[in-house]
């Protein structure tokens, strides 16, 4: 796992150790703390690639970025997300539906 400090926000971390994230890695924040990568909601790994601090983090940028295309289609193919109209992109869809 790899090794943070914290300093005054959470979105501004100090990591110190740079191993790549895996399938394995424990998430390291929230309701979804400890759980492997692998396991983790296909719906917030996408909202995590729309933060602008992601890349704050490159091990967990870097994991997400080797898997965007998988994850934007298992999101679209989750009849629980949000789905956009056929006038739309998922791209400005996801936009309009989180109002950035």
């Amino acid at each position: 796992m790899e090794k943070v400090v914290s300093s005054s926000r959470w979105s501004d971390p100090m990591p110190l150790d740079k191993t790549p994230w895996t399938d394995d890695t424990p998430y390291p924040w929230g309701e979804h703390q400890g759980t492997p990568m692998k396991d983790m909601p296909v719906q917030h790994l996408v909202w995590l690639l729309e933060q602008r601090w992601i890349k704050d983090w490159p091990g967990l940028y870097a994991y997400l970025e080797t898997r965007r295309e998988q994850l934007i289609e298992d999101n679209k193919a989750d009849p629980m997300a949000p789905q956009p109209s056929d006038s739309t992109t998922y791209d400005d869809f996801l936009k309009d539906f989180r109002g950035f």
